[in-house]
């Protein structure tokens, strides 16, 4: 019953969002407004920023990336936690585990898991989530997924985001990760689960997001699926 009822509130809002941006703004506004928000995250000026990044945010670019072994630093190892700007997608990510097991090779399809939360930068609050309520919790979303070449396609097969969004479009957002992490699956206390933050403008995100016109952090961990 509380999985239907925070369903319900999530399409309700997202519904009053978009009247309410199409009635007062521009998309050009909108993009604007949109893009504000994702600078003022980076800046560490939001209430979610603050939260999960109180030492604040550093951009890195793919050389430094690369120079570091394909590593995003956190406090104490740096002095904030670095963002890796995705050039082609604008996508930024931070890695806090690469997993274990192995990448997705070429030509491989496989289902991945997925719990995640995900908050609307512009309103800079939680949206949707399978990590915090009781009845979603042991239930992680499930997407497959297939690299063809690098290029990385995908569908949600059931969970809260397809129930919420009433599709099985995957944010592409969401692929970015699946080039530098490693999926395996969790059986022990010695293996962790690929786990990755990501910044994802309203161009790479859901449905949701690309007509309200708003970005979504996401707190977000990946493993193989049976």
């Amino acid at each position: 019953m509380k999985k239907i009822i925070y369903t319900l509130l999530c399409v309700i809002s997202a519904a009053t969002v978009m009247v309410s941006c199409q009635q007062e703004e521009t998309y050009a506004e909108q993009r604007e407004r949109a893009n504000e928000c994702m600078s003022s995250f980076l800046t560490g000026n939001s209430k979610v920023a603050k939260q999960f990044f109180p030492q604040g945010i550093e951009v890195i670019d793919e050389a430094k990336f690369n120079e570091q072994g394909g590593k995003t630093l956190a406090p104490p190892q740096s002095e904030k936690y670095q963002f890796l700007l995705h050039a082609t997608t604008g996508v930024y990510m931070h890695i806090v585990n690469n997993g274990n097991g192995d990448k997705l090779h070429s030509g491989e399809s496989t289902n991945i898991l997925c719990r995640f939360a995900e908050y609307n930068v512009n309103g800079d609050s939680l949206y949707m989530s399978n990590k915090h309520l009781a009845s979603t919790a042991s239930t992680p979303d499930v997407m497959a997924v297939t690299n063809t070449s690098g290029t990385f396609t995908a569908s949600f097969l059931s969970g809260v985001m397809p129930s919420v969004n009433q599709n099985t479009e995957v944010p592409n957002g969401w692929l970015v990760p699946l080039t530098f992490i490693q999926l395996g699956r969790y059986e022990s206390h010695d293996e962790t689960t690929a786990h990755v933050y990501l910044l994802v403008p309203h161009t790479q995100g859901h449905t949701a997001a690309k007509t309200n016109v708003y970005g979504c952090f996401y707190d977000l961990e990946y493993e193989r699926g049976n």
